[in-house]
């Protein structure tokens, strides 16, 4: 790994008392990691930044995964960009007083890239917490990619539609799109 970037202004943050095995340490792939939990005290996670169910694991090293010589030919889309965690989910939920505090300091780090993986209800822009962070990040030259949606009640809707947002989802096997994308309605 080349080194990290003079502009990185990040850190590993551990809460007081954490114990030496759930700690999480800055290395040359991973440069920063952040917890939030402001509004809620979580059961059942770590109390760091430090991933208990596998989803930030899972998505970083689909984004940024290294080659690991004698043991695959597999790596992520991006294999050599650093890797920066900001935790804002728990067990028990996502508070948006979380999210809004890791997006701002995910753009005052200096991030290049944010993949914000959570999704949820459809929600006015001007008033929906991620679409509001992104707009932040965009406009000060950072590439945002987001979850189309993670749940709901019916399939085909798509949250964080938002036009600055470059969407990630799933789709049915046979890549058919069935419905037109509408941008304003009219």
């Amino acid at each position: 790994m080349e080194p990290v970037p003079a502009h990185w202004k990040g850190t590993c943050v551990n809460p007081p008392g954490t114990k030496a095995n759930e700690t999480v340490n800055c290395n040359k792939k991973l440069v920063g990691a952040r917890y939030y939990n402001g509004a809620i005290v979580s059961t059942g996670s770590y109390k760091n930044s430090r991933d208990s169910v596998g989803h930030g694991t899972h998505t970083s090293s689909t984004a940024a995964g290294s080659l690991v010589p004698h043991t695959s030919k597999r790596r992520g889309g991006a294999p050599n960009p650093w890797i920066a965690m900001y935790e804002v989910c728990w067990t028990d939920s996502c508070e948006e007083v979380d999210i809004a505090a890791g997006v701002d300091d995910a753009i005052n780090d200096g991030v290049d890239v944010m993949s914000i993986s959570l999704g949820g209800y459809l929600a006015v822009y001007s008033v929906d917490i991620i679409t509001i962070g992104a707009y932040r990040a965009v406009e000060r030259g950072i590439m945002v990619s987001s979850a189309g949606r993670n749940s709901g009640p019916f399939t085909g809707l798509v949250s964080n539609g938002a036009l600055w947002i470059f969407i990630v989802g799933a789709t049915t096997i046979d890549r058919k799109i069935n419905e037109d994308a509408k941008i304003a309605a009219k």
